[in-house]
């Protein structure tokens, strides 16, 4: 879901960070800060599924706002030790997104007797999202990614004929 946008935003924060004197050791650093983010949600995945089974969907969605928002703030650090963590963290997080939430709406529809309207929420909720997402990642990468660049038509026709 989000997990896709962050990857350039993410790099570039890791790659500010001076691990080593090299920016090899950089780059290597970076990539195991992504890897360990990714570990921990495969491995810890199993685990989260059973506690959200024993404590309640509520409490993983209440646990995956919180360990995602740590996570977040880790990246202000310049502490190795505490970017691992976080990414422990968020990839916990991540483990929580994919399972509490939705399994949570579930069961209080169950409770509440309108399970017939799920189709549609669920269905409602992922084009609206997704719609959104489209406009807001591209309104927001153009001026991220180049920007002292104003585009307009002629600087299209102009970047083509350069190429």
């Amino acid at each position: 879901m989000m997990s896709s946008f962050q990857g350039p935003y993410f790099y570039q924060v890791y790659a500010s960070k001076t691990f080593g004197s090299s920016s090899s050791a950089v780059v290597t650093w970076v990539s195991r800060l992504f890897l360990t983010g990714f570990a921990s949600t495969a491995l810890f995945g199993p685990l989260v599924g059973r506690l959200c089974d024993s404590y309640g969907r509520k409490a993983g969605t209440l646990a995956f706002s919180l360990l995602y928002s740590l996570g977040a703030i880790s990246t202000k650090s310049n502490i190795l030790g505490v970017l691992l963590l976080g990414r422990v963290m968020g990839g916990i997080g991540t483990s929580l997104l994919f399972s509490a939430p939705e399994a949570w709406l579930v069961g209080e529809a169950g409770k509440e007797g309108v399970e017939s309207s799920l189709g549609e929420t669920f269905g409602l909720v992922s084009f609206v999202f997704k719609c959104l997402m489209i406009v807001l990642s591209m309104l927001l990468s153009m001026p991220l990614s180049e920007p002292h660049t104003i585009y307009t038509q002629s600087t299209s026709r102009h970047m083509l004929e350069i190429q």
